[in-house]
């Protein structure tokens, strides 16, 4: 009898696999979906903000209320799109940045205490 490993998904669901490799993607997988997730709730917000705020400076305020909703929605949708499709480029980055600010941060603590 084969071996078979097991693991519980965040949802509560139990899934089986044959082999370590396949269980460690599905992991990978998992956690690539909430950083997606967490992206697209910030794209989606961060979108809206910056739609509501071109109304004004790019004089769109004469539009229909309507026509202002919609352009603030489509903002917001088009902005967690395309957020959540690149979020495995932006965690890259961000984790990237914040490691190269600890150890700037790091070093000009050394640099002002020699």
């Amino acid at each position: 009898m084969a071996k078979r490993y097991s693991r519980r998904r965040n949802d509560g669901t139990v899934e089986y696999y044959d082999s370590p490799e396949e269980a460690q993607a599905a992991r990978r997988n998992d956690f690539y979906e909430d950083i997606a997730a967490r992206f697209l709730l910030a794209g989606f917000l961060l979108g809206g903000i910056l739609a509501y705020v071109s109304i004004d400076v790019f004089g769109f305020s004469y539009w229909p209320k309507a026509a202002q909703f919609g352009w603030v929605v489509a903002g917001a949708v088009g902005c967690a799109a395309v957020s959540a499709a690149l979020s495995k480029i932006l965690y890259k980055i961000l984790i990237t940045l914040l490691a190269i600010g600890i150890v700037f941060g790091i070093g000009m603590l050394l640099w002002a205490w020699l």
